[in-house]
C-alpha cells in the first residue's frame, strides 16, 4: 500500500470555505449583528467559535482568516470556551485547532462535546490510517488511501473477509462513510482517493501502537473456533511478538464484528 504522491500535487480537499463568510473582515467590537444583540465578540471571533463548537475540528485550510482570528485573539476564545467547560487545543504544525473536555477531578458538569464508541472494526481501521499518516508525515508529504487500500486495511481484521465477501464490503462501506462524517478521511475533488486528516494522532493518540494492535489480535483470537485457530491467527499477526495482556475498554465489550 504506498502513498499516491502524485495526489499531493493536484488534488485538494473539498471544503475549503466556511459554510459561511458573512462577516469575515468586520473586526469592531460591539457590532450588533441583530435587535437583541448584547454580545461583546466581533463577528469574526464569534465565527471561530462556532466552528471550533461545531467540531469535530477547525482546519487552517478552511479559512486563513479564521485561522489568523484564532491566533489573534487566543486568550479571549480559550476564555470563552473555559466558561462551557472546554479545553482548546492548537497544533500550529499541522493548522488544526479543537476542544476537549478538561480533567475535571471531582466537578461534575455537562458538557457540549458529543462522543462516540468506535466499533471494533472502526478502531482497527484507525490505528493502521494513523501508521499510514505517521509514515507520510515523517517523509514531508501527506498521506492518501483509495477503497482498495481500506479494503486491505480492513481485511487484517475482518473475519467476513475470507468467508462472506457481501459482509465485508457492507463493512467496508459503512467504515468509509462513517469516517468521512467524522472528518477523519477528507473527500478530494476528483478520483476515489481520500485525504487521512493530519489531525487523527491528536484524536486517537496511543504511546505503543505494537501494544495496541497486540489487543487487537488477541480480540480476534478470542472470537476463534478452536484454540488452534486463536494461534494460528497469533502467528499470522504477530509473528514476531509475545502475547501482551491488556484490557481496553474500546474493545472488551460483549460486541460482535458485524456491522450492526
Amino acid at each position: 500500500m504506498e502513498n499516491n504522491n502524485d495526489l499531493d500535487q493536484v488534488q485538494e480537499p473539498v471544503e475549503q470555505t466556511p459554510e459561511t463568510d458573512a462577516f469575515e473582515g468586520e473586526t469592531a467590537k460591539g457590532t450588533a449583528l441583530y435587535p437583541s444583540d448584547t454580545g461583546l465578540l466581533p463577528p469574526m471571533t464569534r465565527q471561530v467559535l462556532v466552528h471550533l463548537l461545531k467540531g469535530p475540528y477547525f482546519d487552517r485550510r478552511t479559512s486563513t482568516k479564521l485561522w489568523d482570528e484564532l491566533k489573534t485573539n487566543e486568550s479571549t476564545i480559550r476564555s470563552r470556551l473555559s466558561d462551557l467547560y472546554l479545553d482548546l487545543l492548537i497544533d500550529d504544525e499541522i493548522g488544526v485547532a479543537f476542544c476537549r473536555k478538561p480533567d475535571l477531578g471531582d466537578h461534575d458538569a455537562p458538557t457540549l462535546l458529543s462522543t462516540a464508541r468506535l466499533k471494533f472494526l472502526d478502531s482497527a481501521v484507525l490505528l493502521e490510517l494513523r501508521e499510514r499518516l505517521m509514515r507520510s508525515r515523517a517523509d514531508g508529504e501527506r498521506a492518501f488511501v483509495t477503497v482498495a487500500d481500506l479494503g486491505d486495511m480492513l481485511r487484517l481484521y475482518d473475519r467476513a473477509a475470507e468467508s462472506d465477501a457481501k459482509a465485508f464490503n457492507n463493512h467496508l462501506t459503512s467504515i468509509r462513510k462513517r469516517l468521512i462524517e467524522r472528518r477523519i478521511l477528507i473527500e478530494l475533488s476528483s478520483g476515489d482517493s481520500l485525504e487521512i486528516s493530519p489531525i487523527l494522532p491528536l484524536l486517537f493518540p496511543t504511546a505503543d501502537i505494537a501494544r495496541l494492535r497486540q489487543a487487537y489480535i488477541e480480540r480476534m483470537a478470542s472470537q476463534a473456533e478452536t484454540p488452534e485457530e486463536a494461534q494460528k491467527i497469533r502467528e499470522r499477526y504477530a509473528p514476531q511478538q509475545g502475547l501482551t495482556d491488556i484490557v481496553l475498554e474500546a474493545i472488551t465489550e460483549e460486541e460482535t464484528l458485524a456491522d450492526e
